[in-house]
C-alpha cells in the first residue's frame, strides 16, 4: 500500500514539473483577452492614409471593416482588417488603399466570421449587440453609428422638394423576375423593391459581382425588402445578386418644374434644409456654388467657390438662363444669405440657400470635405 501511495505522489510531482515547464501562453497581451461584450472606441479623424481604431472589444473572432455612407444608406466596403479572434485591441490602423477617394463618409463596422473560415465573404455580417444595435462608429466624428443606416427597407415618407417628387414607387420580384423590368423616375425617388419570388431576393447594381456601376445601389444581404433613393440622374442596370439571369433597369431623369415648389422669401430666395440640399447638390442640372471666404472646405459636387462679396465673380459662374436653379452655401449660412440676396436682385427666380451652412450639414451626418 506504501508503495502505491508513493508512485502516486511521484506521479503527481512529475506532472506538476512538467505543467511548469511546458511554454506558457502570454496572458499579458490584451490581444488574446477573452471578453463578453463587443464595442469599438473611434477618436475623431480625418482620413489620410488610414484609419485608427483607438480600442475594438470582440466577443467573438471577426473583422473590421471600414465601409462608405452615402445618402444615408451602407456603401462600399473599403478595406478590411485581418482575421481578428475574440479579444480586446488597441491602436489597430487599417490602411484606406486607393479605392477610397475621400468623397463619401467612412465608418467602422464589427462584422462577425459566421463560417470561421478567417475570411470575409458573404455570408458574413455586421455583429449586433444584445440590445439589436450594430457595433459601428463614424471615422469623422466617432459617434456610434444609427441603426437605420444598416436598415434594409427604412421607413419612408413621401415628401416634395423643389419640385422632387419622393412618393416610393415600386419594383416587385417574381419568379419571372423584375417587375417592372423598366421603371423611370425623377432624381430623388425612393424605390421599395419587394420579394414575392418563391426564392430569396439580392438586388445590386451592375455588373456582377462586383456591383461597381452604382456601388451604393446594393442590397448587401439577402431580404425580403430594399429601398433606395436614386439622386444620380443616369440609367442604372442591376440585378439579383443570387439569380444575375434576373435583372432591370431605372432610368433616374432630372426633376420637373413643379407648381408646388417651395415659395421664396422676401429677399427672392428659398431657404432650404439640410436633407434637401444634399439632393440639389447631386443633380446636375443644379449650379452649386461655396460662397464662403476664406475657402476652408466643401461639399462634394460643388461647381464653383466665388467670395460671397464678389457678385459680379459670382454672377459669372451662373448660367446664363436666370431660371436655371441655383444653390449656394457658406459655413454657417451668414454669407450664402447675402449672395443669394444679391443673385436674386440681379434677376435670377430658383435660388436656394442652405440654411446653417456647412455647419448644419455636417451637424446631420452628412459630408464636407475638410481642406487644410
Amino acid at each position: 500500500m506504501k508503495n502505491i501511495l508513493l508512485v502516486a505522489g511521484l506521479l503527481i510531482v512529475i506532472i506538476l514539473i512538467g505543467w511548469w515547464f511546458l511554454p506558457q501562453t502570454n496572458q499579458t497581451d490584451s490581444t488574446v483577452a477573452v471578453t463578453s461584450q463587443t464595442t469599438i472606441e473611434v477618436s475623431p479623424q480625418t482620413v489620410t492614409e488610414t484609419v485608427v481604431i483607438q480600442k475594438a472589444v470582440l466577443s467573438e473572432p471577426g473583422f473590421l471593416v471600414l465601409r462608405e455612407v452615402i445618402d444615408g444608406q451602407v456603401a462600399q466596403i473599403v478595406e478590411i482588417s485581418s482575421y481578428l479572434a475574440a479579444g480586446t485591441y488597441t491602436d489597430l490602423a487599417i490602411p484606406v488603399g486607393e479605392f477610397y477617394t475621400g468623397e463619401a463618409q467612412l465608418m467602422v463596422v464589427v462584422y462577425s466570421d459566421a463560417e470561421d473560415d478567417k475570411i470575409l465573404n458573404d455570408l458574413d455580417q455586421p455583429f449586433v449587440d444584445s440590445t439589436g444595435v450594430t457595433v459601428a462608429s463614424y471615422v469623422a466624428t466617432g459617434l456610434a453609428v444609427p441603426a437605420s443606416i444598416f436598415s434594409s427597407a427604412p421607413a419612408v415618407q413621401p415628401m416634395n422638394m423643389g419640385g422632387m417628387n419622393m412618393d416610393m414607387q415600386t419594383v416587385r420580384y417574381t419568379d419571372a423576375g423584375f417587375e417592372p423590368a423598366v421603371l423611370e423616375v425623377e432624381v430623388g425617388t425612393m424605390v421599395s423593391f419587394v420579394n414575392d419570388s418563391a426564392a430569396q431576393m439580392w438586388v445590386a447594381s451592375d455588373p456582377h459581382p462586383a456591383h461597381t456601376i452604382l456601388p451604393t445601389f446594393d442590397q448587401f444581404k439577402a431580404n425580403d425588402s430594399y429601398t433606395y433613393t436614386f439622386t444620380e440622374v443616369g440609367e442604372w442596370q442591376y440585378h439579383d445578386h443570387l439569380n444575375p439571369t434576373a435583372g432591370g433597369t431605372i432610368i433616374v431623369t432630372a426633376p420637373k418644374v413643379s407648381a408646388t415648389a417651395p415659395t421664396a422669401n422676401a429677399a427672392g430666395y428659398i431657404e432650404t434644409n439640410s436633407a434637401d440640399f444634399e439632393l440639389l447638390v447631386n443633380d446636375p442640372a443644379v449650379t452649386t456654388v461655396n460662397v464662403h471666404i476664406p475657402y476652408n472646405g466643401e461639399i462634394a459636387g460643388t461647381e464653383a467657390s466665388v467670395p460671397y462679396n464678389e457678385t459680379e465673380a459670382l454672377l459669372a459662374a451662373l448660367p446664363a438662363d436666370k431660371t436655371a436653379p441655383i444653390a449656394l452655401y457658406c459655413r454657417s449660412g451668414s454669407m450664402s444669405a447675402v449672395a443669394a440676396a444679391a443673385v436674386a436682385e440681379a434677376g435670377y427666380t430658383t435660388i436656394y440657400d442652405l440654411t446653417g451652412g456647412m455647419n448644419a450639414y455636417s451637424d446631420s451626418g452628412r459630408e464636407v470635405i475638410v481642406t487644410n
